[in-house]
């Protein structure tokens, strides 16, 4: 029993800390900026959707709207190095800003 409690425990806080450390709009169900794929979180395969978007290798992607993460109207490679910089943290996460 104590050791179902204690599982129990763990889960709730491991899911309680993802939803508070993740970027903006992750844990309350919205469009994350820089999440091109809606896969909860951006990282350097977003980027590289953002590339081949870029380079005319597919035609769409899945999140547009968390895809322009410096908001010039323009999906391009500047928004993938962006999104590069923040999962490096070189840049924080909030810095981006998606329309």
């Amino acid at each position: 029993m104590l050791k179902r409690v204690l599982t129990l425990v763990v889960i709730t806080t491991a899911i309680t800390l993802g939803a508070v450390l993740s970027p903006s709009g992750a844990a309350n169900g919205e469009t994350m900026c820089g999440d091109v794929n809606d896969n909860g979180s951006g990282d350097a395969v977003d980027a590289q959707l953002i590339l081949m978007y870029d380079a005319g290798l597919v035609e769409t992607l899945q999140s547009l709207p968390g895809s322009d993460v410096n908001s010039d109207a323009k999906v391009n490679s500047i928004d993938a190095s962006l999104i590069l910089q923040a999962e490096a943290g070189i840049i924080p996460w909030d810095s981006l800003t998606c329309p």
